[in-house]
């Protein structure tokens, strides 16, 4: 089963699975009260999510995505938020607070998922039908 629903363009769902594991394997670790390996989990999920906007804002630019500036702006706030939440596992372990950014950043990323990423998800997919349709048109 997938941790978050599929959009349809396969490197962005690659991209999600990714993401997928790695909160599980934070929720794992919390589960076995290991504070240095949630660490750990936590510094993963903030790359691989860093990576992931960075790789869907490089498409929304190459698209022409009307809705890039309040896409990039939901990234940007949560990437801020784990950036502090590592900093509190780092330093104080596994805090209520940072348990409460890890339930809330499952919920957040599937939210996102289904609603901005499948936006995306369709605006990429019109934009690579266009491209197709104009090459088939040239030859």
């Amino acid at each position: 089963m997938e941790t978050y629903p599929l959009v349809g363009i396969e490197e962005l769902d690659v991209d999600h699975r990714t993401l997928g594991a790695v909160v599980e394997r934070l929720m794992e670790a919390i589960k076995d009260d290991d504070p240095p390996l949630a660490a750990a989990y936590a510094e993963a999920l903030l790359v691989q999510a860093a990576e992931h906007c960075a790789h869907e804002q490089r498409l929304m630019r190459e698209i022409g995505y009307p809705a890039l500036a309040r896409h990039r702006r939901a990234h940007e706030r949560f990437l801020a938020t784990a950036r502090e939440m590592l900093a509190e596992v780092r330093d104080r372990g596994l805090t209520a607070a940072f348990l409460r950014w890890v339930a809330q950043s499952h919920e957040w990323l599937r939210s996102h998922v289904i609603t901005e990423d499948l936006w995306l998800a369709q605006a990429i997919e019109k934009a690579r039908t266009r491209t197709q349709e104009k090459r088939a048109l040239r030859t």
